[in-house]
């Protein structure tokens, strides 16, 4: 087999002589040892309007976790978007920023945004199709589609509204990056 599939195949024939030659040909299949890898993108919108840079930049903090369909196995992923300053709100004085992964195995995945000081929870919604709404979160689901060149892309969006200014907070957070391979 190929690197990376995996499968077993036979077809025995003979070649002779004394039989007039033809062609034959065949197709064979194997079904990839390598996941299949899709997109989830999560966008995160607040008014800038309800934003106090005092209090330090708003951010915001996700969970991606699921099952992939190849082998079972579980994933989670973590991160987040961090609003600054500078940024330009859009039209409807939203801004709006995306956390965004690259590289998941096709499953099906739960999205959910952890809590934040200062905001609560508006709503979440699905921007593809492949996204279902759960009320305070939504679920991704990856399908491969052999036929598609397009990398199956998930794609949902949170929208928080601004607390108030009764207590001290502030928001800082810090990344830590580990790397991984599949081999």
């Amino acid at each position: 087999n190929p690197t990376g599939y995996e499968g077993t195949w036979e077809q025995e024939f003979t070649l002779s002589k004394e039989v007039e030659p033809d062609s034959k040909s065949f197709t064979v299949e194997n079904p990839s040892t390598v996941p299949q890898m899709g997109k989830i993108v999560v966008n995160k919108t607040i008014k800038k309007s309800d934003v106090h840079w005092a209090f330090g930049n708003p951010t915001f903090r996700f969970t991606v976790s699921g099952t992939d369909s190849q082998w079972n196995e579980k994933h989670t992923w973590q991160g987040y978007v961090e609003f600054k300053e500078n940024m330009q709100a859009d039209a409807s004085g939203n801004l709006t920023l995306s956390y965004v992964i690259e590289n998941v195995p096709i499953g099906t995945y739960e999205i959910t945004e952890a809590d934040t000081l200062s905001y609560k929870f508006e709503s979440c919604k699905k921007v593809t199709s492949n996204v279902t709404e759960k009320g305070n979160y939504l679920v991704a689901t990856l399908a491969y589609d052999k036929d598609s060149e397009t990398v199956p892309t998930a794609e949902g969006t949170f929208s928080n509204s601004h607390l108030g200014y009764d207590q001290y907070r502030h928001t800082d957070v810090v990344e830590n990056l580990v790397s991984t391979e599949w081999k």
